[in-house]
């Protein structure tokens, strides 16, 4: 009878401890998708504010400089400078990186919605998450930070340190 128990006891251990590592892998991978999340709101809305100002210093320019090609506000050389209704962002884009060297071949279909590239060298492509972080655009300070997350998310991620990439290094 004894040895039937340490056996069950053994199996249920064994069951336990796979259960617990199954669990923990599953929590790490949605701690990952979150820092991945956080870092992508912290871009957009980088994003999103790098547009407007640049925007507003364009048509300060424009405005200054009283030129034609300004057909109104909002709008240079007749088209808009961004959706002022919906602040939609032209997302996803690609950036094609390669040699000036590079011969590139380019045939696109007639109603636009595939395009054929052929390269004659190697070639290296980024996603826009890439180029946003290359432009650091996924930094910011805490304070802004404060701002985009709830004071629960904010604590959560700093107690499990998914902000190291995303906050910008205090300076004194």
């Amino acid at each position: 009878m004894l040895h039937i128990s340490i056996l069950f006891l053994t199996n249920l251990n064994i069951h336990k401890k796979a259960e617990k590592l199954r669990l923990t892998r599953s929590l790490q991978q949605k701690r990952e998708s979150l820092q991945d999340l956080v870092v992508q709101t912290v871009s957009f809305r980088n994003l999103v504010h790098r547009n407007r100002d640049e925007e507003v210093s364009k048509l300060a320019a424009l405005s200054e400089s009283d030129s034609d090609e300004c057909s109104g506000a909002g709008h240079f050389r007749g088209m808009p400078l961004a959706d002022q209704e919906s602040g939609m962002l032209e997302l996803p884009f690609i950036v094609v990186n390669t040699s000036s060297q590079t011969s590139v071949q380019c045939e696109t279909k007639s109603d636009r919605t595939e395009v054929f590239l052929n390269f004659s060298q190697p070639f290296d492509i980024n996603d826009d998450s890439k180029i946003m972080k290359f432009m650091k655009l996924h930094q910011t300070n805490e304070s802004s930070l404060r701002r985009m997350l709830s004071k629960e998310m904010l604590e959560y991620c700093k107690h499990h340190n998914l902000l190291e990439d995303t906050l910008m290094p205090v300076t004194n």
